[in-house]
Order: structure tokens, then sequence, then C-alpha cells
């Protein structure tokens, strides 16, 4: 057989956390005509994009969320993000990545006032 491994490194704990929550906001459905609903998983997708471009890869975010708006999911995933910026071996390249990750939520909920 000819197996193809893909090596992952181990996701932080809390950007993991992160990741699911987006991963969640991310398969909300909404309204496809709304709008804002359109703009919500647009944000989700970028902010998750951006915490999970890392090479070797992270596993794929468990699915242990339902869909959910995004705006019931922001503050559980700031929430992650701000025990992930906390945790001491974070490298620098993910605290980047982290704080891209939050400045893309708090775009999105002040133009949205949620």
């Amino acid at each position: 057989m000819n197996d193809i491994h893909i090596y992952e490194q181990p996701i932080p704990p809390y950007v993991a956390e992160a990741c699911e929550w987006l991963s969640a906001a991310e398969r909300h459905a909404g309204d496809p005509t709304n709008e804002d609903d359109i703009r919500a998983g647009l944000a989700a997708g970028e902010a998750l994009d951006i915490l999970t471009d890392v090479t070797p890869p992270y596993p794929v975010p468990r699915e242990i969320h339902q869909p959910c708006p995004l705006a019931d999911a922001t503050q559980a995933t700031l929430t992650a993000l701000e025990r992930a910026l906390g945790d001491s071996t974070a490298g620098a390249g993910e605290l980047l990545r982290i704080a891209k990750a939050v400045r893309v939520l708090k775009r999105h909920r002040q133009c949205t006032g949620m």
C-alpha cells in the first residue's frame, strides 16, 4: 500500500479551543442572502486560516461545537486566544498569528456592532 502520512504538529490547547469555535462559526449556514451572515462566515474563516497557517500543519479542528453564528462564538474564541497569549511556551510566530486573528475578530465586531 502507498499510505501517505503527513506529519502534523501538536496544536496548543488554547489555540485548538479557539479553532473549534471558529470552525463552528464558519460552518454556520446563516442566511445566504444576508450580507452580515456572509461577512461573519468570511471573518471566521479568515481568523481560522490565520491561526492554522503553520508548517508542518496542525490537525483539522475538531467539530465539537454545533454550527453557530460568529456573534455567539466570538467571546469564547477571544477568551481562548487571550489564554494562548499568556502561554509562556508560545513562539513569536504563534503570538503574531494570534494577534492577527484577534484583530480580524475585533474588526468584525466593530463593523457589525456585536
